[in-house]
């Protein structure tokens, strides 16, 4: 924009807060004749000599123009002039406040009436070398004029440049300096007027004064103009996003580089108010970030994204925001399975939580298209899951409201699952009998419709236990395992009373393509007595054939393989080993010899005098035995065909029906056996 404009525009700006307050102190009414004798006796000018910059005719009407649009006058018939309460004004002020400002906006506007002609605004300054906004920034209410500085601004006004005082000291005050990056913060404005940036200038302290570099950065970054409107931040360029799920970065980088009313800021935190990523009974999640560190060597600000859970005060019990708060500083960081907390503040009306940022909850993962594809066969998710479980129990704390909504997932670096909203959880190992009324309004036990153990939907009890958290675990799994089935929701009808109706009379519906290792698994979770389900210590332990590594379920087939009964048939016929084999689901894929034809033909015979009974799991099993004992013996096709565990492949049910009987027959204390199974 043209000097002489901004020039112009900022005079313009000075003489309606003038008028506004000349006709403010004459109680409310003017005439134009009598405001032009008070304009001239306050300023010293007439009011067209005020605007007349470089001998440039100023117009009655020009002059009118200017007061007709100063906001809050009020123009009758015969030109009286009236001020109108209706806060349309930004120039109200109490009339010594006024008075002061007046005093101070008429020093300013001097400098450029008096000014030669030129375009250099930095070269009119007073006796003391002060420029206009020297005198400007002593203004009381300077943040909100936000218009004489904008044309100041525009005008090329330089606010590094130094008065009479720092000259004669022979140093630029810190205190000054820091007040100028201030008010270019606050403007968005990223050129001084020598035409050096904000980052240069501040850059040009680091190696001559390090301590006022250090505070221009922090003044820089700690304070945000979140009513700024101008999206080209100055700060844009300086600040880096660390690692962010890729879900989020596009908020994220928003958040880093745009200001304005958008934006919301609580503590050192900003998020949009209105994109919340989740919600919850009684909050709402959001993308925030913050500046942390600043690294001098790039000149960058590290910013860092988080979730921010925002708890409505209004709405819920005070213990129920202490509970969680305690458990979480209590738990967090110690185990990579429960969702890390970070901060803590609020306000009048909200409890804010700073937690990891995650890309979403179960609900949200089992949904994705891709999600069949990243989780594999489950078993590394599951694992996940149970170990943040196992630490919570560990540690004396039952969840209570374990349910899809609360287990949250990030897929970047990696895929890892989280046990979040610890708001239920209670800390069985304290003296506390505090209770929550959230959740199913049919019971008086705490936790979610349809994700609570049958004990409690039944009412036959009011607490939950650990043996609950497990149940509920179990139909967490299923439900991911499944991608989005609850195993006790009727097929066509999911209504919350059907689902606990079945829950209540185990009524379950396990998907049929589950691999039987999961069913088997999953069986035992939900188990209808409490005192049957496996603790959470022990599915840590990977204590089931769903949880075993590949190598482990051969190992284990190879060590049952290599007991008596399997090896000599013949010696111990009708062994107890054989018979609940022949009981089991194995039994469908009987003559098992068609299943591994290849292998079985040249495993024979090479080994003619070795006689296998096709029609029983037993041999079956000591096939398996002895197949890798002899596997370089093999030809390379099959070599790799047992390197691909080919037979867990062929007979999905042996694993877990061989550790069924195992565990039946009493032989998992053998010494073979017990090695695989510990293992």
């Amino acid at each position: 924009m043209d000097t002489q404009v901004s020039v112009r525009n900022f005079l313009v700006e000075i003489m309606s807060q003038l008028v506004y307050n000349i006709v403010n102190k004459a109680d409310n009414v003017v005439n134009y004749s009598d405001l032009y004798h008070r304009f001239k006796q306050k300023t010293g000018f007439e009011m067209e000599e005020f605007l007349d910059l470089y001998g440039n005719d100023v117009s009655e009407d020009d002059l009118m123009d200017v007061i007709r649009d100063i906001p809050g006058l009020k123009f009758d018939e015969d030109d009286d002039i009236y001020v109108v309460d209706d806060g349309s004004s930004s120039c109200s002020h109490s009339k010594k406040l006024s008075q002061h400002r007046g005093k101070i906006l008429i020093s300013c506007a001097k400098l450029l009436i008096y000014k030669d002609e030129t375009d250099d605004i930095n070269k009119c300054f007073d006796e003391s070398r002060n420029t206009a906004l020297h005198i400007l920034i002593t203004l009381p209410g300077i943040s909100d004029d936000r218009n004489l500085l904008k044309n100041l601004f525009n005008a090329g006004v330089n606010p590094f440049a130094v008065n009479e005082e720092d000259i004669k000291k022979n140093v630029i005050k810190e205190n000054y300096i820091i007040q100028a990056i201030d008010i270019l913060r606050k403007y968005n404005v990223d050129y001084d007027g020598d035409g050096c940036t904000v980052k240069d200038k501040i850059n040009g302290f680091k190696e001559t004064s390090p301590t006022l570099y250090k505070k221009c950065v922090e003044l820089l970054f700690s304070k945000i103009d979140a009513s700024n409107d101008n999206n080209d931040s100055p700060l844009a360029e300086w600040r880096k996003l660390r690692s962010c799920p890729p879900r989020h970065t596009h908020s994220a980088n928003r958040l880093m580089n745009e200001n304005g009313p958008t934006i919301t800021v609580v503590g050192k935190f900003r998020y949009f108010l209105e994109e919340p990523i989740g919600f919850g009974a009684f909050s709402s999640i959001y993308v925030a970030i913050k500046d942390e560190q600043f690294n001098e060597e790039s000149g960058t600000m590290q910013c860092r994204p988080f979730a921010l859970k925002r708890i409505d005060k209004a709405k819920i019990n005070p213990e129920e925001i202490k509970r969680e708060t305690t458990a979480l500083i209590s738990l967090s960081g110690k185990c990579e399975n429960i969702i890390r907390y970070h901060d803590s503040l609020e306000d009048t009306f909200f409890q804010y939580l700073v937690l990891d940022l995650m890309d979403g909850d179960l609900n949200e993962f089992v949904g994705n298209r891709e999600a069949s594809v990243v989780l594999g066969n489950g078993v590394e998710a599951v694992k996940q899951i149970i170990n943040g479980l196992a630490f919570l129990h560990e540690n004396g704390y039952i969840h209570r409201d374990l349910k899809p909504g609360n287990i949250l997932y990030t897929r970047y670096p990696r895929l890892d699952f989280k046990i979040s909203d610890f708001g239920l959880a209670k800390n069985i190992s304290a003296s506390s009998t505090m209770m929550s009324t959230r959740g199913n309004p049919f019971s008086t036990a705490a936790g979610s419709r349809c994700w609570m153990a049958p004990e409690l939907v039944s009412m036959k009890s009011s607490e939950h236990t650990k043996q609950s958290d497990i149940f509920s675990l179990g139909l967490i799994l299923h439900y991911l395992m499944s991608f989005g089935k609850h195993p006790f929701a009727t097929p066509g009808d999911e209504r919350p009373h059907v689902v606990e109706r079945n829950i209540e009379e185990m009524n379950g519906n396990l998907k049929n393509d589950l691999h039987p290792e999961a069913k088997s698994f999953l069986l035992t979770l939900l188990n209808v007595e409490p005192s049957n389900r496996p603790t959470a210590a022990h599915l840590n332990k990977h204590s089931y054939p769903f949880l075993w590594s590949v190598h482990k379920k051969i190992e284990f087939l190879k060590a049952v393989g290599d007991q008596n009964e399997a090896r000599n048939p013949a010696k111990y016929p009708n062994s107890e080993l054989e018979e609940l084999l022949e009981k089991t689901q194995t039994c469908e894929f009987i003559p098992w010899d068609e299943e591994i034809k290849d292998l079985y033909e040249e495993m024979t015979e090479a080994w003619s005098q070795k006689k296998y009974r096709e029609d029983k799991v037993i041999d079956l099993v000591r096939f398996i035995r002895n197949a890798y004992a002899h596997r370089e013996e093999r030809s390379v096709d099959l070599q790799e065909q047992l390197e691909n565990s080919v037979f867990l492949f062929k007979f999905p049910p042996l694993v877990v029906d061989v550790f069924d009987v195992v565990q039946q027959a009493g032989l998992h204390s053998r010494s073979a056996i017990k090695v695989a199974l510990e293992s």
